[in-house]
């Protein structure tokens, strides 16, 4: 007996999101990369400007707090402003993936519909994403920075540290990989807020996928990632189904890696009669939701290859072996570019015009 559709769309967005996750890692280490080569040693040399030599006045401190804040806003901005950009074409790319995995899942020639592209890269530039837009994130993040950094600029003096100790705490030392700095703060506050923007941008691309598609899509599964970082809140949700026009739809939480999978009807709702059904699909339209399936029982029906992709081949081969459980992977941290998720996904590559781009 095959597959149901709806259990194959089910195991085909598990594997997508593998794929979307390497995506938020490769945007937040570009992001990041930007911010430590153009932000960080901005506020670092405005400090040594007025820090470095000669005697602190409350004029020169007010100066620095006011430098501060332009360079930390500015680069900011920047950032939200190019992340903005490449949002847009992350959502156009998984309302393309999930229109092209309905037609594949249903055993029937139907036209489904894309939303037209316009509009929705329009929505996804104004989504909130746990209740801001992306832009008031971002100039939330440059506020604090230059608030951190004005605050460790005030402790040192307090405590009449010199200069060069001023900026370790700022900066952090070599050996820890700045680790142990305040900017490091920041650039856990980007890849939140990056990694949180991605998902909601993919969730509004796929629901505007099933809102296009009601004569098939009848309701929407939540599908939680199952694993030792999984969150309460995302547990409950995890197999709930709802309308396509009605329920909770993910992220539900900073870093949320839920997501919202389409329930197709069945041959009944959708008008067919099972004798005029093609022969040897008759059972894949039943229109039931999808057994629940955890992300390792997921893996283990997977290929080889498919293992490998996941986890790499060391790591795969501890996982078939059954040595090691799927929570001990849960930190993946290779990348994947917009454009090599595109061709995973076998889309098109998309011919978009880089912004500035100068976040890369």
């Amino acid at each position: 007996m095959p597959d149901s559709a709806n259990q194959i769309l089910l195991e085909r967005s598990i594997r997508h999101a593998v794929y979307l996750e390497r995506l938020k890692t490769s945007e937040v280490r570009r992001l990041v990369a930007f911010f430590n080569k153009d932000v960080a040693p901005d506020i670092l040399m405005q400090i040594e400007k007025r820090l470095g030599s000669g005697t602190v006045t409350e004029k020169r401190l007010k100066e620095l707090y006011k430098s501060i804040k332009s360079v930390s806003t500015q680069g900011m901005m920047q950032i939200g402003d190019d992340f903005t950009d490449s949002l847009r074409d992350i959502g156009v790319t998984d309302a393309e993936w999930y229109q092209a995995a309905l037609s594949d899942a249903v055993p029937v020639d139907i036209d489904f519909r894309t939303p037209h592209f316009g509009m929705l890269k329009a929505k996804v530039s104004n989504d909130t994403v746990c209740g801001k837009t992306v832009q008031e994130w971002f100039k939330g993040i440059s506020a604090t920075t230059a608030g951190r950094v004005r605050q460790q600029i005030n402790i040192g003096i307090a405590q009449g540290e010199n200069y060069p100790k001023i900026v370790r705490r700022i900066r952090g030392t070599r050996s820890a990989g700045f680790a142990n700095g305040i900017l490091n703060a920041s650039r856990r506050d980007i890849e939140a807020v990056v990694r949180t923007s991605v998902a909601t941008a993919a969730q509004t691309a796929r629901e505007e996928v099933f809102k296009t598609n009601t004569a098939v899509v009848k309701g929407v599964q939540l599908v939680a990632t199952l694993d030792n970082r999984t969150t309460e809140i995302c547990m409950g949700y995890d197999g709930k189904v709802f309308a396509v026009d009605d329920g909770p739809r993910p992220p539900f939480h900073f870093q949320c890696r839920t997501q919202a999978i389409p329930v197709i009807r069945s041959w009944k709702e959708l008008g067919i009669s099972l004798k005029e059904a093609p022969e040897g699909t008759r059972s894949s339209m039943n229109g039931q939701v999808p057994a629940k399936m955890t992300y390792g029982q997921w893996l283990k029906k997977q290929s080889i290859s498919v293992q490998d992709d996941v986890l790499g081949p060391t790591r795969a081969r501890l996982f078939r072996s059954g040595k090691v459980r799927i929570d001990r992977f849960a930190k993946d941290g290779r990348k994947l570019t917009l454009a090599e998720l595109r061709k995973r996904e076998g889309l098109k590559v998309m011919d978009v015009k880089p912004a500035h781009r100068s976040a890369g």
